[in-house]
């Protein structure tokens, strides 16, 4: 019983760094969402103020397409963000699982441990009792 509680706490542990993975995944694309929508909000003040430097027609058209570009890169990473997230979301079921199980495995295996533990004590103190001698008449 203790081996299988065991595999079921290094099977917890697999869908813990499962799950770790998942949550770095997510916090680096939501970190490069906030790059580039920081970077797009650059480039559109850029465009409306025109102060960085003075733009002729050709110009604007071409930084509105790169803006373009950029947003629909946004939405990109945007929906690799839903992805990652359902992902996060079903390692932290698996997780959260193992875990029960692993804790309920862990219960079984020290309850078992005990009686084993009891039977042997019981059986030792027959033995015990059984090679005392036995006083009559006293």
């Amino acid at each position: 019983m203790r081996r299988i509680a065991v595999l079921s706490r290094n099977a917890e542990r697999v869908a813990a760094q499962a799950l770790s993975s998942a949550q770095r995944q997510l916090d680096q694309h939501h970190k490069q969402l906030n790059e580039l929508m920081t970077y797009r909000e650059e480039y559109r003040a850029a465009l409306r103020s025109g102060t960085a430097a003075p733009m002729n027609a050709f110009q604007a058209q071409k930084l509105r397409a790169f803006i373009t570009q950029v947003d629909r890169v946004i939405d990109g990473l945007q929906t690799k963000i839903r992805q990652a997230s359902q992902s996060y979301d079903g390692e932290r079921a698996a997780w959260v699982q193992q875990l029960r199980r692993a804790k309920a495995l862990d219960g079984v295996a020290d309850r078992a441990r005990k009686l084993e533990q009891s039977a042997s004590d019981a059986r030792a103190q027959r033995e015990i009792d059984d090679r005392r001698p036995m006083k009559f008449g006293v």
